[in-house]
C-alpha cells in the first residue's frame, strides 16, 4: 500500500472516529415498600370437637379417639378397642390469611399433656412445611388433626377436659 492510500485511510478513520461518541444514562425505579403492612391471621372456622367419651370395664389403656372428619379413623371398631368407635370427629380448620400468593411457614405444636388419664396429641401434616397462600383471597385452610388417647385408666374422672395446641405462621 502506498503512501497516499495510507494517508487517506488514516484520514478516514479518523473522520469516523470523531463522529463516535458514548454517554451514560439513567435508569429510574420506583419501589413501593409494602412489606409488614398485610399481618398474618389465623382464625379457627371449625372447633375440634371430641364426643363425650365413655370409660368402661371393657376400654383398655393405649384406645384413642382421633379428630379428622373421617369415621374410617376410628371405625370398625368397638369401645375396647376406640375411645369413639365408628364416629367421625370433626378436626380443628384453621384459616390463615395474609399477602396473595405469599409463602408461609406453618408449626403446629401441643405439649402431649395428660390430664385425668388421657393424653392429647396434636397432628398435622402441614407442621413444619412452607404453604402459598391463595392467589385470589390470600388465605390457606389448614386442618389440624386430634388424637385422644387412654393412657391412665385409674386416674380417669368424670368431667370436662380441656387441651390446646398451638399454630404458629410466619412469612418466608
Amino acid at each position: 500500500m502506498n503512501n497516499v492510500n495510507k494517508i487517506f485511510f488514516t484520514t478516514l478513520a479518523l473522520l469516523f472516529s470523531s463522529i463516535s461518541q458514548a454517554d451514560t444514562f439513567d435508569v429510574e425505579v420506583e419501589i413501593n415498600n409494602v412489606l409488614n403492612t398485610q399481618p398474618l391471621t389465623i382464625v379457627q372456622t371449625q372447633a375440634m370437637s371430641f364426643p363425650v367419651i365413655t370409660i368402661d370395664e371393657a376400654s383398655t389403656e393405649g384406645t384413642f379417639c382421633y379428630a379428622s372428619n373421617r369415621s374410617y379413623e376410628n371405625g370398625g371398631k368397638t369401645t375396647a378397642t376406640s375411645l369413639c368407635p365408628n364416629i367421625a370427629v370433626p378436626e380443628s380448620q384453621l384459616t390463615i390469611s395474609g399477602t396473595k400468593n405469599a409463602s408461609v411457614s406453618i408449626s403446629t405444636t401441643s405439649s402431649a399433656e395428660i390430664k385425668n388419664g388421657f393424653r392429647f396429641d396434636a397432628l398435622n401434616s402441614t407442621s413444619g412445611t412452607t404453604v402459598v397462600l391463595s392467589n385470589t383471597d390470600g388465605t390457606y385452610v389448614d386442618n389440624v388433626w386430634g388424637k385422644v388417647t387412654l393412657v391412665d385408666k385409674s386416674a380417669v374422672v368424670s368431667g370436662l377436659i380441656t387441651f390446646s395446641f398451638d399454630e404458629t405462621v410466619a412469612y418466608q
